[in-house]
């Protein structure tokens, strides 16, 4: 006959309530972590939109599917702030801080020192967006120019020329990379920010040197962004005007005739933009009237007619260049005619 069978082992109340208490946990756990890949997911989609040009999309849309300014930003802080497999697309993400203006600009300027060429390249332009406001962010984004990626310091130099007033301490630095920079992407945003500085004593004469210098660049679009720049100095650009005049010359050794009627238009263009400071030129952009490439005799009338009376000489060849086969071109030389007359 057996015994009595063994008596269950009772179950302690605080070991069940334990358990409850961490499977519940567990599931909060579980839906917070789902909410954080759903909100990183939301914001690494909208920074992508951003980032993208087919189609573009402008930042204040993007801004506004984040919630405005102040949700945006605490979105984007906190995707950057997930690992990369969980944000992927920080470089975007961090694109999109500069539109949110000078609330973003600390998290910018930390992240000009990222491991990532790319999301240092998106910092430097965030803050450039900043503009006034991240003017002290100056001296990080002039060391940026010696960044190893050609990327970051194109955009460092695109920054710098919008990261202000004051700008003269970023004067020099963009010379430098105008000059010796190999790659010529960042020549020509270094040729473009100092455009955007204009002349600002006592570093004018420091940026005229470099844009002139860049007139002979190998890059034909280094050459247009110095001639562009050049122009936007007006009279103080005086002393380029040799230079300038020299860049109409023969075509350079290895650059395509349509790139080189390019080159010579922006520089063309820059003669016009100094009116009366380009007088000497007048001789030679008379002579242009009848070159091969129309964009080029286009831009000589219409330049021969901003530089003033030093050109009153060309009107009779303005005058045979009425009857150019280019509609383009007969409008520019009727224009200067017309300027050359008085308004006439």
């Amino acid at each position: 006959m057996s015994g009595p069978a063994p008596a269950e082992p009772r179950r302690s109340p605080w070991r069940r309530t334990l358990l409850i208490v961490a499977a519940n946990a567990g599931l909060l756990l579980l839906g917070l972590a789902a909410l954080l890949w759903l909100d990183c997911r939301r914001t690494g989609g909208v920074a992508l939109a951003f980032a993208s040009d087919d189609p573009p999309v402008p930042a204040r849309d993007c801004i506004a599917r984040l919630g405005g300014q102040e949700w945006a930003l605490r979105h984007l802080r906190l995707y950057l702030a997930m690992p990369g497999w969980v944000a992927p697309h920080r470089a975007q993400a961090v694109g999109l801080l500069g539109p949110c203006g000078p609330a973003a600009r600390e998290r910018l300027l930390a992240t000009l020192a990222d491991d990532d060429p790319a999301v240092r390249a998106a910092a430097a332009r965030g803050t450039g967006m900043l503009g006034r406001d991240a003017a002290d962010a100056q001296p990080g984004l002039a060391r940026m120019l010696s960044d190893p990626s050609a990327e970051a310091r194109a955009a460092a130099a695109g920054a710098l020329g919008l990261a202000g007033p004051p700008f003269s301490s970023a004067v020099g630095p963009l010379a430098t990379t105008l000059e010796i920079d190999p790659d010529g992407q960042a020549r020509a945003a270094a040729a473009e920010a100092l455009g955007r500085i204009g002349p600002i004593e006592p570093v004018a004469e420091t940026a005229v040197k470099a844009l002139a210098g860049a007139l002979a660049d190998r890059d034909w679009l280094v050459c247009d962004a110095a001639a562009e720049a050049l122009g936007r100095f007006g009279p103080a650009a005086r002393p380029a005007v040799p230079v300038l005049i020299r860049a109409l010359g023969a075509r350079p050794e290895g650059r395509s005739e349509q790139a080189d009627a390019l080159a010579r238009s922006a520089a063309i263009g820059a003669l016009g933009r100094l009116g009366p400071a380009a007088a000497e030129a007048a001789p030679t952009l008379t002579r242009l009237l009848g070159d091969r490439k129309p964009v080029v005799r286009a831009a000589a009338a219409e330049a021969l007619g901003r530089i003033g009376p030093s050109a009153v000489p060309s009107q009779a060849a303005l005058e045979r260049t009425l009857m150019d086969e280019s509609p383009e071109v007969r409008a520019a030389a009727s224009a200067a005619l017309r300027a050359l007359r008085g308004g006439k």
